[in-house]
């Protein structure tokens, strides 16, 4: 019941309020994955690391939450690596994308068949994902230039 209503809290965007929830309940692999969740949006990756690494049975979510965290560290190969255990018919547009991100300073064409997967599995979040990783790289280069 608790565990649940964290949840909601969640979705309403109470993070500390399903925190706390959370933080009274048993520590369990679902628990876990739901507190790395958190605290990764709330933008404390270190801490949501701290978190997704103790899961004892990892899951396709929270192999994709590891690659989340991981790339958000620059850990690309890392990243790469957690998303690489998700089995290919379960992986999503999103997956497909993060792969193709983590593979295109290593070998442009194995990052553009990530990308054509993503692109066949959802055409409208591929084109969004796109336009943001655009915008970051052209940001990184500017700033590189600078």
């Amino acid at each position: 019941m608790d565990f649940n209503l964290a949840v909601a809290y969640y979705y309403d965007g109470q993070y500390d309020a399903a925190l706390n929830l959370l933080a009274q309940l048993p520590v369990e692999d679902t628990v876990l994955y739901q507190q790395a969740l958190i605290f990764f949006k709330q933008g404390n990756i270190k801490k949501a690391l701290a978190f997704v690494l103790t899961i004892k049975k990892m899951t396709d979510e929270s192999q994709e939450l590891l690659g989340d965290i991981w790339l958000a560290l620059g850990a690309t190969k890392q990243a790469k690596e957690a998303l690489m255990q998700i089995p290919v018919a379960a992986r999503s547009a999103k997956v497909w994308f993060m792969l193709g991100v983590t593979s295109s300073t290593n070998s442009k064409d194995s990052a553009e068949g990530y990308f054509a997967k993503s692109r066949e599995l959802d055409s409208e979040y591929f084109t969004t994902a796109m336009k943001q990783y655009e915008g970051v790289l052209a940001l990184v280069r500017e700033k590189n230039d600078d």
